[in-house]
């Protein structure tokens, strides 16, 4: 969230509106000029509760609180606020001041905030979360897990949650999902039914049949797959098995046989359930996080893996599994959104992937972290590295005069391969002589930012009126600092395309550049495929406005 950003809110109490810098710690009664949109259906709030030494999540429609970050929504932070309160901060209390002067009184989340509540808010206790829980109630286990270093927290074992929570929440999962989708096990000479507790814990012995229901035809296939994961995880003895190849054949599986996915993803589960072997448990989450980046779950399944990767962050207090789980949650929340990958990953792509979340790439991460990762070789960069790289490759290979620049598809292949050199920290162009291959990695890269290039946030605001020139200029100058150098520098490159000396031979006029890129700058947060429909003219009309006019 940029400091410079305020929230609307309102207090529960008096039911009066205000305005905060979750930031700062700033209240007003005056409206300031960045307010952020306002979505009062799925407002969360997140508090501190010192009991636990955890935050806690408040929705402010329905008066319900939880331990754990709600899934898709914007969660408004108001920790600051609420510690600055609770310390009496002379900030704070000055604003209070101002705010008492303008109408008279401050609210009354000012008046009666303190560590443990704000207001008549309270944290979730144990015994509520076990009644949900027992009765069937469907909870949001998380949010998107921001890689932001800014963000996060210190990792401490003060912040594993407590176990008698950590135990309603393995239970809730077992009786929601797998009661209802697991198929039935029976064992030893009276063939008993194995528990699904049992069904889901680690075991070094072969499976006999799959953990799911599916077709007959699939239980090679997966019995199969429970073998090469415990491979992977060093289990079962390796007679030959390459891992990358063996991680490849799990993630072709998944990619082309949609019964498997789910399949595959509770054998792991099982095998990272009690798992007395700690590298077995990081090669595990090492996997998990190569499969999250190949195919999603079903929507039947989604809520419990994401349930079982948050609900791991803080089980070992180790870092590094915590790092593994915040990846493989990321990649996650994006294949659930994007779907399958359409082809597979190649070897050396794997191998990347496999030391990405100790060693963070390029692409896929947010930009305040993309700046982050080169702050120390390149302080005064002010865009990303890969952006003057890919940019000046393009026009270097002659694409300013290239038909079809950004539009004809390069060499897929090719494009990988300069995807893994920049992987790898090597901005060189050694044997690419096709300007095609820079412009789609380009693409791609922007494309694949974990955040849009215009933040969410921000996205109703600039299809609102995408022509008006002053009001695309003013929002642009709004933007958070990263997104509007990068914003500023690609456009101005797309300029040097879109020059009219260049179109004669490019082919490509400001408008065909705009319904090139605007997917890339803009991405519609709704679902509904007739709204992303109808909004893309605005997107493209407000790129467009972008082209022609900054300078």
């Amino acid at each position: 969230m940029d400091t410079n950003e305020w929230v609307e809110l309102t207090d529960p109490k008096s039911k009066a509106t205000f305005y905060a810098n979750p930031i700062t710690g700033d209240c007003s009664w005056k409206r300031p000029l960045n307010v952020k949109p306002r979505d009062e259906e799925n407002e969360w709030w997140e508090l501190f509760d010192d009991k636990h030494g955890l935050p806690y999540y408040y929705h402010t429609k329905s008066g319900k609180t939880e331990w754990l970050k709600p899934i898709g929504v914007d969660v408004i932070p108001l920790i600051v606020i609420q510690k600055a309160l609770a310390n009496n901060n002379m900030d704070i209390q000055n604003n209070c001041e101002e705010i008492k002067s303008e109408k008279g009184s401050t609210p009354s989340i000012l008046n009666e905030f303190d560590v443990m509540q704000m207001s008549d808010i309270v944290p979730p206790t144990i015994a509520q979360d076990v009644r949900e829980l027992s009765n069937g109630e469907r909870i949001t286990i998380s949010a998107p897990i921001s890689v932001s270093k800014r963000f996060e927290r210190p990792f401490s074992e003060s912040r594993s949650l407590p176990d008698d929570l950590k135990t309603e929440i393995n239970q809730f999962m077992i009786d929601g999902f797998a009661k209802k989708f697991f198929a039935t096990h029976k064992r030893g000479i009276f063939r008993r039914k194995v528990p699904v507790e049992q069904m889901l814990m680690f075991e070094k012995d072969s499976i006999g049949s799959p953990l799911m229901s599916m077709r007959r035809e699939l239980h090679k296939d997966a019995i199969k797959c429970f073998k090469i994961i415990q491979t992977i995880m060093g289990d079962r003895p390796n007679k030959g098995l390459n891992i990358p190849e063996a991680m490849s054949f799990l993630l072709e599986k998944g990619i082309n046989r949609g019964e498997l996915r789910d399949e595959i993803y509770v054998q792991l589960c099982k095998q990272l359930t009690k798992n007395p072997n700690i590298l077995s448990i990081y090669k595990g989450w090492e996997l998990m996080c190569v499969l999250s980046t190949g195919f999603p779950p079903s929507k039947n399944f989604e809520e419990y893996l994401k349930s079982f990767i948050q609900s791991r962050i803080y089980e070992f207090n180790d870092e590094k599994i915590a790092t593994f789980c915040r990846f493989a949650l990321k990649k996650l929340e994006r294949i659930c959104r994007t779907g399958p990958r359409g082809k597979h990953l190649t070897i050396p792509e794997i191998e990347r992937i496999r030391e990405s979340p100790l060693n963070p790439s390029v692409f896929g991460e947010t930009l305040e972290d993309i700046m982050g990762m080169q702050k120390n070789s390149f302080p005064d960069l002010k865009v990303p590295r890969i952006l003057p790289f890919l940019t000046e490759a393009v026009l270097n290979l002659g694409g300013q005069k290239s038909e079809g620049i950004f539009r004809v598809p390069a060499d897929s292949e090719k494009v990988s391969e300069l995807k893994l050199r920049i992987e790898n920290d090597r901005y060189d162009l050694k044997d690419i002589q096709d300007p095609n291959i820079p412009a789609a990695l380009l693409k791609l890269w922007l494309r694949d930012l974990a955040e849009p290039l215009i933040p969410s946030e921000a996205y109703e605001a600039c299809i609102e009126d995408p022509e008006n020139v002053e009001r695309v200029m003013l929002l642009l100058q709004q933007l958070p600092e990263y997104n509007r150098n990068v914003i500023q520098y690609t456009v101005k490159f797309l300029q040097v395309i879109a020059h009219p000396d260049n179109q004669p031979f490019t082919k490509m006029t400001v408008q065909n550049i705009a319904m090139v890129f605007a997917p890339n700058f803009l991405r519609c947060p709704s679902d509904n495929p007739q709204v992303i429909f109808n909004n893309t003219k605005y997107e493209q009309i407000f790129l467009r406005t972008l082209i022609l006019n900054l300078a």
